[in-house]
């Protein structure tokens, strides 16, 4: 009968365990991240579509670039606390970011490789030499990623 009355409490604490663990999942960070996540997603297709001029739009571009990367970075800080909420040491979290200075070097050097598709061209950003196709790839992939890290991690998020 004792073997049977441990088991049960056995059991009974590693439902209680992974209840929690799912309390946990849903804090503060997962908050965060989606918040960062939705307000990005909501304005993709829909930016510098008022933009008179060329200059105006290359403007418009930048800011939304800036901002891009702010939503990231509180999407991704988000996401790297929310891992080690989760985990009983931060070994994910170092995981991830390993990933990520690997995605940097490989964002740069996509952008960077398509830009020499349109290096003739003249639609540049003020103050930059690099056409304004740069400034939109950064963009498409930074939300990409966000999209990637989102679908990857969903059972943390």
């Amino acid at each position: 009968m004792d073997t049977r009355r441990t088991a049960a409490i056995l059991v009974l604490m590693l439902a209680l365990a992974h209840s929690m663990k799912g309390v946990a999942q849903d804090g503060k960070q997962q908050r965060i991240a989606d918040m960062a996540y939705q307000a990005e997603m909501s304005h993709e297709g829909s930016e510098c579509g008022n933009s008179d001029t060329l200059e105006d739009r290359n403007e418009c571009l930048s800011d939304v670039r800036v901002q891009t990367y702010k939503n990231f970075v509180q999407f991704f800080d988000a996401l790297r606390e929310a891992l080690i909420e989760s985990s009983p040491n931060d070994a994910n979290a170092l995981a991830l970011d390993g990933t990520e200075v690997v995605w940097e070097k490989y964002r740069v050097t996509a952008c960077d490789a398509m830009v020499k598709v349109y290096d003739i061209g003249t639609v540049k950003h003020r103050g930059s030499t690099g056409p304004n196709a740069q400034t939109r790839c950064l963009i498409q992939l930074t939300r990409s990623r966000m999209r990637d890290l989102k679908q990857l991690y969903e059972p943390t998020l």
